[in-house]
């Protein structure tokens, strides 16, 4: 018997800032600071600081293996980021039953749908006390990882197991029913970014979910480092979204010469974008190689975080070209003004010593 929990990740972006004083509740439920402590030796510059959390009441879903109780636990991160995980237990006779738990339904709708209604649910009952609130959430970032119960699988050694049960691990993270029609190119693909830190757990990461083999105990730990770069990811698609449409606009204004409108937004979203590129850098801040920074940089490789951040840094670097280009052509106007205006100002200088010098006997 396989037991254990599916937590469902969704992320969203949700405004350029919050006030962070007023964040004391969502939906009824309190939001407290977030607080992790590891059970192993882990990065102590692991982020924990500008995350609260709040514990939503549980409420019931229609899984393949009947009904269960399910959790659900909202994150607010003061980079002006929401996460919403769903956690639904589950106990299954072998690896292929979990396949279906990737769509379980809540009253004849996905759970992926369900997740959407609450964080639009989470975020208007925000919305008074955020800065510069986005209009409407648009998709979500989602991410679903499987957590099998050490103690219930009852493997002495989880490498081990894991050569032997990787084709259903593959099928499983690919969500494939038959793990014999996936190739060794594609197993290895999908189950190549695994570790280990003790000898009965495993973490095996790919880009749409992700298998970890823990003690119950654990969940909670295991649970943050993925989330983190589910987050990460979220911010860096709405950071390149804003990034896009600003080099867009720039363009625009230097074909029509609006200068000084381009001026005023560049200037502003430089300031906002320097901001918002600090606060990923300072959440993604993971020193050492230990098992939580390790589990970490697993998911940021498989979420490919380092090529959103170069993207949106070459449009950065863009929009500053743009920037020096069009205050360059700015300064160049004003200074043939102050020159015209100097030969302007020594023309009637002599047109007056030439009258004056004809009025004077």
């Amino acid at each position: 018997m396989i037991q254990g929990t599916v937590v469902y990740f969704t992320a969203y972006d949700i405004c350029y800032d919050i006030q962070r004083e007023a964040l004391k509740s969502v939906l009824g439920s309190p939001l407290v600071p977030f607080t992790l402590e590891p059970n192993r030796r882990n990065p102590a510059s692991l982020l924990k600081e500008g995350v609260w959390v709040a514990n939503l009441p549980p409420f019931s879903i229609q899984t393949p293996g009947g009904m269960a109780a399910a959790a659900c636990q909202v994150k607010v991160f003061a980079m002006g980021a929401l996460s919403l995980t769903l956690r639904v237990p589950f106990s299954v006779e072998k690896m292929g039953d979990l396949v279906a738990y990737h769509e379980p339904s809540i009253h004849q709708r996905s759970i992926h749908e369900h997740a959407h209604e609450v964080a639009s649910s989470v975020f208007a009952d925000l919305k008074p006390i955020l800065l510069q609130p986005v209009q409407a959430l648009l998709a979500d970032e989602a991410y679903t990882l499987f957590f099998l119960d050490a103690a219930a699988l009852s493997e002495r050694d989880t490498l081990e197991w894991f050569r032997r049960e990787r084709a259903n691990i593959g099928a499983l993270l690919t969500q494939e029913s038959d793990p014999e029609a996936l190739s060794v190119e594609e197993l290895e693909e999908s189950t190549g970014r695994h570790i280990s830190y003790y000898r009965d757990d495993l973490a095996v990461v790919d880009w749409d979910a992700a298998l970890v083999v823990e003690r119950g105990h654990h969940l909670e730990e295991v649970i943050y480092p993925i989330e983190l770069a589910n987050v990460q990811l979220a911010e860096l698609e709405s950071y390149d979204r804003l990034l896009e449409a600003a080099v867009s606009r720039s363009y625009t204004d230097v074909r029509q010469r609006r200068a000084s409108a381009a001026l005023q937004e560049l200037e502003a979203v430089r300031i906002d974008m320097a901001r918002m590129g600090e606060l990923l850098e300072n959440t993604g801040k993971l020193y050492g190689d230990w098992h939580l920074a390790r589990l970490h940089r697993l998911a940021a490789e498989r979420f490919h975080l380092d090529d959103w951040f170069r993207t949106a840094e070459r449009k950065r670097e863009a929009l500053d070209h743009i920037h020096s280009a069009i205050k360059g052509d700015r300064n160049q106007r004003v200074m043939v003004v102050l020159e015209v205006m100097v030969v302007a100002l020594f023309v009637i200088d002599i047109i007056i010593i030439l009258y004056e010098g004809k009025v004077i006997p």
